[in-house]
């Protein structure tokens, strides 16, 4: 057996923002080649190790090392007996790469803190630390194991057992048969039964790879009505338990199965508006994705920009130009009553600046000013430039990739309205419970599907509605309509197989159109 270990590359260029802007980048450049013609400059040292020593900044550590390849007899695969030991030296060691990780056994997980190396079974349990959901006895409750309750609850559902699987067809029905056999043989010895993403319920931290066809053909849905609600694009990770993927707590935070809620609400009187739409018997619910930065109000988002925006203040790296003009633009925000919704003297760089982000309104208000957008006031980054010629605006709050990291992969790059990726089913209880989601406390409980689909766009997710709203094709899909007009779409073997062969098209369902960002234009 052969394990081989190397150094790894060390990027000895500058660290991010630690290079210096425009003309001093230049000058330091030249000193630098001065230098080392004249020997006063070590020619070992790249400029921007040079760089760093000039100003005291210390080198960065030395990467870890790599294991660059892990093979049995014959370029193969390790033997099975051989693979505790494998396991032990990867899991022991500080590496920056692992090569040939297909022939140990493990997988990679990376969470909030650094990547490691960890057993499918361990995977289960570090989803479930890192989201936050885990009990400290590492899911021990009421005398057996989470993945135990969790399985046998759902394998004892009366509906088909195929639906709570994140794969389709056939291979789904004999991984439920095989599931119930072990939870089976598990409650008769003792153990506990796995209850593992991508096998009885989809993998939350893997972009879906299942068409809507296939997951609603999984889910019974033929011969129900669809019904769409909005979501914005916030990730289900630590603090933040919204977004498109609230449903699928369920398979993995106790508290959420024990609730069986799926979707949550601002006020009493929305959950109730929303059971009104629902029959618990032949409606399935998904849900379509709001614009690229509705998650602007998100709490981790407008704490961790307004933590960033004032660390790049402290540093002398904002213009104060620019801070008196957010400032400006957050004190002229109002409420729909035409209140104020911040103080005359509020400041921005205040370390308490974050406590008047009590609200979606306060929040957003900051968010846009920070995005450079103004409130009420699109491009407002343009308003700024003409009073002040010759100062750059800085996105020192990182916002941009803020929203980015807080969204949830499979809606990076969704245009609005784009359908997905649950499927949930809702009892028509209504619950108060903020300790699952403060900001949407009243929820609406039912059965999260346990089923991921790649999104699909609204024309093709609804096709009668588009029709029954005279929505031409070349015809833009108005928001108000989307928001007051509660779309759906009975599921029929003649909408099934239109999605299935629009699905199989090139590029499936979501086409590579292009989808603005405040300003930017990115690829779909």
């Amino acid at each position: 057996m052969t394990v081989e270990v190397q150094p790894a590359y060390r990027d000895r260029g500058f660290r991010e923002g630690e290079k210096p802007l425009g003309d001093e980048y230049y000058k330091l450049q030249e000193q630098y080649i001065a230098g080392q013609r004249t020997g006063s400059v070590d020619p070992n040292l790249t400029f921007a190790e040079w760089y760093r020593s000039t100003k005291g900044i210390t080198e960065p550590p030395e990467p870890a090392p790599v294991i660059k390849q892990i093979k049995g007899k014959g370029n193969r695969a390790p033997k099975e007996e051989y693979l505790p030991f494998v396991q032990d030296f990867v899991k022991s060691g500080k590496w920056s790469g692992v090569g040939d990780l297909q022939n140990t056994g493990l997988k990679p997980y990376k969470g909030a803190g650094d990547l490691k190396y960890v057993t499918p079974e361990e995977y289960e349990i570090e989803l479930q630390k890192e989201l936050g959901l885990l009990p400290p006895e590492q899911g021990m409750a009421g005398g057996g194991s989470v993945g135990l309750k969790n399985a046998l609850n759902n394998l004892l559902r009366t509906d088909k057992p195929e639906v709570h699987m994140g794969i389709g067809g056939a291979a789904a029905k004999a991984a439920a048969k095989a599931a119930e056999e072990a939870a089976k043989a598990a409650k008769v010895v003792g153990k506990a039964a796995e209850y593992l993403p991508g096998v009885h319920y989809a993998d939350p931290l893997k972009l879906p790879t299942m068409k809507m066809s296939e997951a609603l053909g999984n889910a019974g849905a033929e011969g129900k009505t669809l019904n769409f609600t909005e979501t914005d694009r916030s990730r289900v990770f630590g603090p933040n338990r919204g977004g498109a993927g609230f449903s699928g707590l369920q398979h993995y935070s106790l508290p959420h199965q024990e609730a069986n809620t799926v979707w949550g609400f601002g006020n009493k009187s929305k959950a109730r508006n929303k059971v009104l739409q629902n029959d618990p018997e032949n409606t399935i619910w998904t849900t379509y994705a709001g614009s690229p930065n509705q998650h602007k109000s998100n709490t981790v988002v407008v704490k961790d920009a307004l933590s960033q925006l004032q660390s790049a203040d402290k540093q002398g790296l904002v213009n104060p130009k620019q801070i008196e003009f957010i400032n400006e633009r957050i004190r002229e925000a109002v409420s729909q009553n035409g209140n104020p919704l911040f103080p005359k003297d509020f400041d921005i760089t205040d370390p308490k600046a974050f406590d008047y982000a009590t609200t979606f309104d306060r929040r957003a208000a900051i968010s846009d000013a920070l995005m450079g957008i103004g409130v009420k006031k699109p491009m407002i980054s343009k308003e700024f430039k003409a009073a002040n010629p010759g100062v750059k605006w800085s996105d020192a709050a990182n916002i941009d990739a803020i929203l980015r990291r807080e969204t949830d992969p499979a809606m990076l790059n969704a245009n609005t309205f784009d359908v997905g990726p649950h499927l949930f089913t809702m009892d028509n209880g209504i619950i108060e419970r903020p300790d699952l989601n403060e900001a949407f406390p009243y929820q609406v409980t039912g059965t999260d599907l346990g089923l991921r689909y790649e999104l699909a766009p609204m024309r093709a997710a609804a096709p009668d509605w588009i029709k029954a709203r005279n929505i031409k094709p070349d015809e833009p899909i108005n928001a108000w309509a989307m928001s007051r007009a509660a779309p759906s779409q009975f599921v029929s073997e003649d909408y099934l197989t239109s999605l299935q062969k629009q699905g199989k098209k090139k590029g499936g369902l979501a086409q590579n159109k292009k989808v603005k960002r405040h300003g930017n234009t990115v690829p779909h």
